[in-house]
């Protein structure tokens, strides 16, 4: 995985920086920004449907256990665009600021014969580390509006965003809801680890107008192929969940900017994202007195995330 991430940065920055090279031939535009996001949404996974055990097959309901992994945590970003006449080339890299993302929760629906009565339910504090890097290039075609203060431009381009997201669950609050009496089960320390790599190529569409000292921009995305790789590991039951899922996803996102005249901005951005992935779950036992066991089961991941970024930059 190391080797595929300095893949993925290589890729996000040498488009920057095969722009630049032109500007020897060609006047360039650039320019850098830093900022802070706040971020909401989670990456949830489920389980159920057909699970196989050697020669054994079983068709259970689908879900069967459901995790919610939470985003609800600030980030800091940097980013950076050059633009060389019709084209232009952009880049941001993302790290988290908190460890707090909020409560994860686990939610089982253990009787066959009652699918959608919830037996066991739980929440958990998190500890949270995450990084994301998005970049892609466009091409654009300016429309006249017959102003000289006001550029309407319309265009396209591909791009590639990657995410890694980290939990740990810890000092778990567990009850059953169909029994009451049982009271609740305090679980101390970490009980789940759960990791998730999120890779999205895309081919997106936009537009972008320039009023004065006003700049908007906005964009939508399309994947037809996203892939997640995850892994859970329950430490408790010392079960390690595998998968390699693949799926679609789709953003949308707003910007708007104002201009200083020594060329520094102010911005703020809207961005919506969400993806939906399918794949087969592989597990392990590697621990305690079922060693050695393993299974396979359906697993469906799926995410919803919003964004609010704060920035300031300057213009070259």
């Amino acid at each position: 995985m190391t080797s595929r991430t300095h893949r993925l940065e290589s890729l996000l920055f040498t488009v920057l920086l095969s722009a630049s090279a032109l500007g020897a031939e060609r006047r360039i535009k650039s320019e850098l920004w830093g900022g802070v996001d706040l971020t909401g949404g989670d990456v949830t996974y489920e389980i159920g449907g057909q699970i196989r055990q050697g020669p054994m097959v079983e068709d259970l309901h689908f879900p069967i256990s459901r995790l919610e992994w939470p985003l609800n945590a600030a980030m800091l970003s940097l980013g950076g665009s050059v633009e060389v006449g019709a084209f232009d080339a952009r880049a941001v890299f993302s790290k988290n600021a908190a460890r707090d993302a909020g409560k994860m929760k686990d939610s089982d629906w253990e009787i066959d014969e009652m699918p959608d009565v919830l037996t066991t339910y739980s929440e958990s504090d998190t500890e949270f580390d995450a990084w994301q890097a998005d970049g892609s290039v466009r091409y654009w075609v300016l429309f006249p509006t017959g102003n000289p203060k006001e550029t309407v431009r319309l265009g396209g381009g591909i791009g590639v965003l990657y995410q890694d997201f980290s939990w740990e669950a810890k000092d778990t609050d567990q009850w059953y809801p169909q029994r009451p009496d049982l009271g609740h089960d305090i679980l101390r320390g970490v009980t789940i680890t759960y990791d998730a790599r999120v890779l999205m190529p895309y081919v997106e569409v936009g537009g972008k107008m320039t009023y004065g000292p006003l700049y908007f921009e906005g964009r939508l995305g399309w994947s037809p192929y996203t892939q997640v790789e995850d892994v859970d590991d329950h430490k408790l039951r010392y079960i390690r969940a595998e998968t390699t899922s693949d799926g679609a996803g789709a953003f949308a996102e707003l910007l708007g900017r104002y201009t200083f005249s020594n060329g520094a901005f102010l911005q703020c951005a809207v961005h919506m994202l969400a993806f939906e992935t399918k794949g087969t779950e592989k597990d392990f036992v590697y621990a305690g007195p079922d060693y050695g066991t393993s299974w396979e089961i359906e697993h469906e991941v799926r995410s919803s995330q919003a964004r609010l970024t704060l920035a300031g930059g300057m213009a070259f």
